[in-house]
């Protein structure tokens, strides 16, 4: 007991994503590891970081969970549609989790991070995922 959630939460939210047929009309995919010369717009998970939230009886966890929303395009609203579709997808919705049962997940933040190269649009989406474990 007491193992990490990152793995299982991982492959729950890119399963949920990959399943979406309107976010997949939106970008080239969902990667959580970018291939070389990727075709943008694309999304790109895989980053956050995993506290323990353990109660007297459970083991559980607080992770922070944050999406990259990449696009090379004269249209910032581009990214942020598609950060848009990504949070509307999670916060505050259902998830299966392999091994742990999800109490809540919400979005944070939604951030526009300036990139050296100005063609480049990248947006952030951040969520706060609480869990226990299942016996």
């Amino acid at each position: 007991m007491g193992g990490s959630v990152i793995t299982p939460l991982n492959a729950a939210m890119h399963a949920k994503a990959i399943d979406d047929p309107v976010l997949m009309g939106m970008v080239t995919g969902v990667h959580q590891f970018v291939p070389e010369g990727a075709a943008f717009p694309y999304i790109e998970f895989g980053f956050g970081v995993e506290s323990p939230d353990n109660t007297h009886d459970s083991f559980g966890s607080a992770t922070t969970v944050i999406w990259h929303v990449w696009d090379r395009s004269r249209n910032p609203d581009t990214a942020h549609n598609i950060a848009n579709r990504v949070a509307g997808l999670f916060d505050h919705q259902a998830l299966t989790i392999a091994g742990h049962r999800l109490v809540a997940v919400r979005r944070e933040q939604v951030l526009t991070v300036a990139d050296p190269d100005p063609e480049i649009r990248h947006v952030t989406i951040r969520f706060a995922v609480t869990t226990t474990e299942t016996t």
